[in-house]
Parts: structure tokens; C-alpha cells; sequence
């Protein structure tokens, strides 16, 4: 804040928000990660959509040999396949 123990600025709607939220005993909903906890779930997250093995893994972040490993792994578990472009994607339920 630019001025000197006067706190933060406030809306008066957040403010009318946070007076409720106290007065209720309600709290804020805990936050949810964004990014899955395994690289497996990570995987199959991106996978909801075709994507080539760059592609993926430049998203997923993932060097590409270890990438293969778990691609191939996801692959006989049955949770992943190719399809005809060579693009991974989740296998149909």
C-alpha cells in the first residue's frame, strides 16, 4: 500500500464479503493442485486429447526417454493407446 498504516485497499463488495464469510464461520474452499501428483496422471490428463509424443511430452515436461517408459507402461495397462496418426491418447472406456 502506498500510504503508511492506513493496510491494504478493500472493495466495499470484498469487504461485505469478508464480514460475511467471518460472521458465518464459513472458510474458503482448500485449494486444489493444478498439476496432478505422478507423472502417470499427468499423462493421461494431457491425454484427454490426441497429442504426439513431442507435443507431450514438451507439456508434460518430461525428458523423452523416460516419456517412452511410461507411455509404454500406460500402453499395456491398457489406459493409453495410439491411434492411426501415432497421436497417444486415453484409451475408450
Amino acid at each position: 500500500n502506498e500510504y503508511p498504516g492506513l493496510g491494504p485497499r478493500r472493495s466495499p463488495v470484498m469487504q461485505t464479503a469478508s464480514t460475511h464469510r467471518a460472521a458465518s464461520g464459513l472458510t474458503p474452499p482448500a485449494l486444489v493442485p493444478a498439476v496432478p501428483a505422478t507423472p502417470q496422471q499427468r499423462i493421461l490428463q494431457l491425454c484427454q486429447r490426441p497429442l504426439g509424443t513431442d507435443e507431450l511430452a514438451e507439456q508434460a515436461q518430461m525428458e523423452l526417454e523416460p516419456l517412452l517408459s511410461l507411455l509404454f507402461d500406460l500402453q499395456l495397462a491398457g489406459q493409453i493407446t495410439q491411434n492411426f496418426a501415432g497421436l497417444w491418447c486415453t484409451a475408450p472406456q
